[in-house]
């Protein structure tokens, strides 16, 4: 299972990387925060592009520790602050549905990244327990983005963004496979960790 995780993962990246980069490459036209989003959007997209391909190219070479950090928590917050800069913008327009969509992506995407962090370097069960319940309501919050629009209305089938709709099923695929680590994966970590003790 970790092998097959260790083959996938790598390509996961590229993709994402790949579909993050033409989603947002647009937005370079554009001025002010729009244009400002559509920097950091390339930026992320190329770390992952760069990350997924050095990783099928290294073979296990690369110390993918702070990688996978970063690999959860730059999204994540990407997603944070674009979405905390369309709220400032469209206050006026959100509906309720809007509002609490709104809410729930900003608090799940800014307490994913921020347990995810702390339980990287702190090895306690319940921390990690409350990184994995926010990460599924990152993916819940990724859920109803793809159905709702910004006011809160329900999109209709046609008017889905299929390649939004990819690139949040990639990241949640990464997102889950980095928080519930196979059996395999944390007897090596326990391994590393008894000559500590």
């Amino acid at each position: 299972m970790k092998r097959l995780k260790d083959i996938l993962n790598p390509f996961l990246s590229i993709i994402f990387g790949a579909l993050l980069l033409l989603y947002y490459l647009n937005l370079l036209q554009g001025t002010g925060k729009t244009l400002a989003i559509g920097i950091v959007a390339t930026i992320l997209a190329a770390y992952y592009l760069t990350i997924g391909i050095l990783s099928v190219v290294l073979k296990g070479k690369l110390d993918m520790k702070i990688f996978n950090i970063i690999n959860v928590v730059a999204y994540p917050l990407f997603l944070f602050v674009s979405r905390l800069l369309i709220v400032i913008d469209l206050a006026q327009y959100l509906g309720p549905n809007g509002w609490v969509i709104s809410i729930i992506t900003l608090v799940a995407s800014l307490m994913l990244p921020v347990t995810y962090l702390v339980s990287s370097f702190v090895n306690a069960d319940p921390l990690k327990r409350l990184c994995q319940l926010f990460g599924m309501i990152f993916v819940l919050a990724l859920i109803l983005d793809s159905l709702f629009t910004l006011n809160g209305d329900a999109i209709a089938l046609g008017d889905l963004s299929l390649v939004g709709i990819v690139i949040y099923a990639l990241f949640a695929s990464m997102l889950m496979s980095s928080l519930n680590p196979s059996k395999e994966e944390n007897k090596q970590e326990e391994i590393k960790e008894e000559p500590q003790k």
